[in-house]
């Protein structure tokens, strides 16, 4: 049973967490993929991710923005923990990159992926605050 106090919000809505807008704005599904992330300011890498045999790779694209005035380091009480299928499965984050610093008023791109058996579907991503056990955010994805 999920606390009245958590918020469901479909893909591609923005949510406020603390001075950071954030939007879960895309899903796509595949076996490997490379991910560009800026790894410090001005400089790039990329990250090779592979599913095991038998499964698939989600990737969810993040936009977040800085509303605040000081900079931010990602989400100090936020943890984007895992993903729900529609078998009811919970999976953990595979690989991610959505912690980087953002100055006030910056906007940048981060993604996670989540690595899910083959002949299951998403359904959601859920947010949960620091040291709590009920998510207060679901990102419904279907």
């Amino acid at each position: 049973m999920r606390p009245p106090k958590t918020l469901i919000i479909p893909l591609g809505v923005e949510v406020k967490l603390g001075e950071v807008e954030v939007v879960f704005t895309t899903m796509w599904t595949t076996r490997e993929t490379a991910l560009r992330y800026e790894f410090t300011r001005g400089w790039w890498s990329s990250h090779h991710v592979e599913a095991d045999e038998g499964y698939k790779l989600v990737v969810v694209n993040i936009t977040k923005r800085n509303i605040g005035i000081e900079e931010v380091t990602g989400f100090s009480s936020v943890d984007i923990k895992e993903m729900k299928v529609d078998k009811g499965c919970l999976y953990e984050t595979k690989a991610s990159w959505y912690l980087m610093s953002l100055r006030p008023e910056e906007e940048k791109q981060g993604w996670i992926v989540y690595e899910i058996l083959e002949d299951t579907n998403p359904i959601e991503i859920h947010i949960y605050r620091a040291f709590e056990k009920e998510p207060f955010i679901i990102i419904k994805l279907t």
